[in-house]
């Protein structure tokens, strides 16, 4: 099934694009999303004609996300948990730590964006992503430091 996308849908692609994609995922998720809309001719043509505005405010929104990926690149958050004896890790680094310490920084970012596959618990730095547009990310560094459990 061809569908229009209506906004930048992250592995798939940018707003104004055709994407190809399988029935079931188009009815259940991007269409009730309002994240796209079915490729008719109509459609088509009425996304032609409105393909120069939509052009700046897509380069305005690029122009955007690359001046706050450039602010974030580098930044470096230090956490501490404590570690057991045998230099277990008790809790983790998760995407909702990051989220509150980039905020108390003053940068907003949706959790959704950040990129942690599974919560960090290994001591030392760990670099991750934030996700912006298809093509802008920003690489931010976590450091885990170890605090001694009390006995």
């Amino acid at each position: 099934m061809k569908v229009i996308l209506r906004k930048d849908v992250k592995n798939l692609g940018t707003v104004g694009e055709i994407a190809e994609v399988k029935p079931g995922y188009a009815r259940n998720y991007l269409i009730p999303q309002n994240l796209a809309e079915i490729a008719t001719p109509a459609a088509i043509k009425n996304w032609e004609l409105g393909a120069e505005q939509r052009k700046k405010k897509i380069e305005a929104d690029l122009a955007a996300a690359k001046e706050e990926a450039k602010k974030l690149n580098g930044i470096v958050l230090t956490y501490e948990r404590t570690v057991n004896i045998e230099g277990v890790v008790f809790g983790s680094v998760t995407k909702a730590d990051v989220q509150k310490s980039l905020a108390d920084l003053g940068h907003k970012v949706s959790k959704n964006n950040i990129e942690i596959f599974t919560p960090i618990k290994k001591i030392g730095e760990t670099e991750v992503s934030i996700y912006f547009k298809p093509t802008v990310y920003a690489k931010i560094i976590i450091k885990l430091n170890a605090v001694e459990e009390k006995k």
